[in-house]
């Protein structure tokens, strides 16, 4: 579970440029990375 979470906050950081780079209109599943 520890590894899951890890893993999660790592990638909250780089979802958001991701998303930015592929004109998404955010993360639907995500609302907490959503600007």
């Amino acid at each position: 579970m520890t590894d899951l979470t890890r893993s999660y906050q790592v990638t909250i950081p780089p979802t958001p440029r991701i998303l930015i780079e592929e004109g998404d209109t955010g993360c639907p599943y995500h609302p907490l990375l959503k600007p």
